[in-house]
């Protein structure tokens, strides 16, 4: 096999390997870490084996959010938007208001969701309080919308979470289907 040929199969090996381990979001709170490399091998047919050093930023991969670990609301804004829901439905979000210790609780007693049952189950408002929170030194933005759901976002990982909690229905403007 051409030289070029492995070259490309083992950067191809090891960015699949990494994408399927690494799916979590990365962090500026890692910069200035010192690098370290990992070894990747590869064996062929005729039982030759090629290993090549690849350079990656040691702890350069940040964490997932975990709402049963402890996280700090940095900032929240209260937003009006058009993504989900026509105009008529941004007059509802006037007298809508959420304290950081609500939010708080409202993020603790939640669970992840996926697409379908967000989907199928919850209500799509156009009031949002979107903001910054922290846990353990990464930093995550969330959006929290009136109809009893929120998601949290690190670079390109968002992760679903919906507030079935009948005690929390009084945060919404619309709870879920049961």
């Amino acid at each position: 096999m051409p030289f070029l040929m492995k070259h490309l199969l083992i950067e191809r090996i090891v960015i699949s390997t990494l994408s399927t381990f690494c799916w979590y979001c990365t962090s500026n709170s890692n910069k200035g870490h010192q690098d370290s490399a990992i070894d990747a091998s590869i064996q062929y047919g005729d039982d030759s084996v090629e290993t090549q050093r690849i350079k990656t930023a040691k702890d350069s991969l940040g964490t997932m959010f975990y709402n049963d670990k402890p996280f700090e609301i940095l900032s929240l804004r209260k937003e009006v938007t058009l993504r989900y829901t026509g105009p008529d439905d941004t007059s509802k979000c006037k007298d809508w208001n959420l304290s950081k210790n609500e939010i708080t609780s409202i993020i603790k007693n939640s669970e992840p969701i996926d697409g379908t049952y967000w989907d199928l189950a919850f209500a799509f408002t156009t009031c949002e309080i979107n903001g910054e929170l922290k846990q353990r030194g990464q930093v995550f933005n969330y959006s929290l919308n009136g109809g009893s759901w929120f998601h949290i976002t690190c670079r390109d990982t968002s992760m679903i979470f919906g507030d079935l909690k009948q005690s929390h229905r009084k945060y919404f403007l619309k709870a879920p289907q049961d």
